[in-house]
């Protein structure tokens, strides 16, 4: 693969899901040397340079940021490269310039905040700020606006933009109106190789390759055999073979998901959700449904947090047949599947099994902000009251799935269960559940913080009384 990017401006990467386009990024940072389940042949070359060699890699920037304990005043001196020489009285006024310069002055009321207590725009916004800070020769975005409302997306790429001026970007995006907007060069990557890069207008307007074109009218790119790939590399003309490639090839219709929807994250909406939740609790909605079927009836790895109302399972498909799990879980009552991976699951493939989809992206090994976590459990409390059935999934259904069931149990408990009750809970219905320190230490936080919101509460509720 042959990957030209200008020395200025925004170069945007589209593709269809599992293209490779992440892998890419990931290998170029090198992130993936050392990655036993990767296979790399052949040579990376960066600026001229086999990339091992290299004083500097790109730097990438994922949807989290990794230090997720630290705080906030330390995730951004820790990028600076004359960090031993700035003095402690000097670290506010260094940070206050470089919130000046990039317009991002709400970082100041979070210094020594836990990154954890950000929401995701936030935690979006730092993460870019301090790849930024590390003055890298290139800056890689992974889908940098995902799972952001649509104002804060917007923001977020007025700060791209102005990034730019500087530093040459590389972002993947699977958004084509926003790509119009902040793209500069766009590429198109599907069956592993580059299909067309051209500058953004000429991409759009006048696409060369047959297969770029089938992409902007249905938003996916066929699949080719591998007598098509090879057909492929022995032409001399590549829009010629893939055009002989496509034919015959099925278009397949795009399918809606949807996507959680936002709910207003602060502590007096929290407290009214949870006030519901608890009259629900009374009349017994959040317990377990004895006649639900045992979860030994659903796929492998399937359990049930409450019985009959809300379940974890792996990945639908990733350890057996795809339609048989999704048959199973249709047979155990599940009405709703959250896909907690970063690309959601199928639609298409659950709705004959009368199952809806909703997507609630978290990077692997990775947890939500406390905001999010909020968010999500509303929207668990709402289901549930409605009388949907729900399961969460990840990938293996075990760190994603294990921690965003515990968040739930603790939200259950209304500050008065711990994080190591919570836990012990998860893990009781399979021992491999909750896989990372970041996940295990945001139970922690998540737990102070709602046995700060629920007992400081009801602590005014009965001063008032009184």
């Amino acid at each position: 693969m042959n990957l030209h990017v200008p020395n200025q401006g925004i170069t945007v990467i589209l593709g269809p899901s599992g293209t490779g386009k992440s892998t890419l990024l990931r290998t170029l940072a090198g992130l993936n040397e050392n990655n036993s389940d990767i296979k790399i042949s052949g040579h990376i070359y960066y600026k001229g340079q086999a990339i091992l060699n290299q004083p500097e890699k790109p730097a990438l920037v994922t949807q989290k940021l990794e230090h997720m304990s630290n705080t906030v005043r330390e995730n951004i001196l820790s990028s600076l490269k004359n960090r031993s020489s700035i003095m402690l009285c000097d670290q506010k006024n260094v940070i206050k310039t470089i919130c000046d310069q990039y317009h991002q002055n709400w970082i100041m009321d979070y210094l020594d905040k836990p990154v954890i207590y950000l929401s995701r725009y936030q935690q979006r916004i730092l993460s870019i700020i301090r790849a930024v800070l590390s003055q890298p020769a290139l800056l890689m975005l992974d889908e940098p606006t995902v799972g952001l409302e649509s104002e804060e997306a917007l923001d977020l790429i007025k700060l791209i933009k102005k990034i730019a001026e500087q530093t040459p970007i590389l972002m993947i995006s699977h958004h084509i109106a926003q790509t119009k907007t902040v793209a500069d060069t766009v590429v198109l990557i599907a069956n592993g190789t580059v299909q067309e890069c051209n500058a953004v207008e000429a991409f759009f307007n006048s696409p060369q390759a047959e297969i770029t074109k089938h992409y902007l009218r249905t938003g996916s790119c066929p699949e080719l055999s591998s007598e098509q790939l090879d057909l492929i590399e022995q032409s001399d003309t590549q829009s010629i073979t893939i055009s002989s490639a496509l034919d015959g090839s099925l278009q397949s219709s795009a399918q809606e998901i949807h996507t959680i929807p936002p709910i207003q994250s602060t502590a007096s909406s929290a407290m009214a959700s949870h006030d519901t939740g608890a009259q629900l609790i009374q009349n017994n909605i959040f317990h377990h449904d004895f006649n639900a079927k045992s979860h030994v009836l659903g796929p492998r790895g399937f359990v049930w947090l409450i019985r009959g109302r809300l379940a974890g399972t792996p990945y639908p498909g990733i350890s057996g047949d795809m339609q048989r799990d999704l048959a199973l879980l249709q047979d155990v009552g599940i009405t709703d599947l959250i896909s907690l991976t970063e690309d959601t699951f199928d639609v298409a493939l659950a709705q004959p099994f009368a199952i809806q989809v909703s997507h609630f992206p978290i990077v692997d090994m990775q947890v939500p902000s406390i905001q999010d976590a909020y968010r999500l459990c509303r929207v668990l409390d709402e289901k549930i009251s409605a009388g949907r059935v729900i399961a969460m999934h990840c990938k293996a259904g075990l760190g994603r799935t294990g921690t965003m069931l515990a968040i739930y149990d603790l939200w259950l408990g209304k500050g008065k269960r711990t994080a190591t009750e919570a836990i012990a809970n998860v893990r009781s219905l399979n021992g491999l559940m909750i896989q990372s320190d970041v996940q295990t230490e945001f139970l922690d936080l998540f737990g102070i913080e709602l046995r700060k919101l629920f007992f400081k509460v009801e602590e005014k509720f009965y001063v008032n009384v009184r």
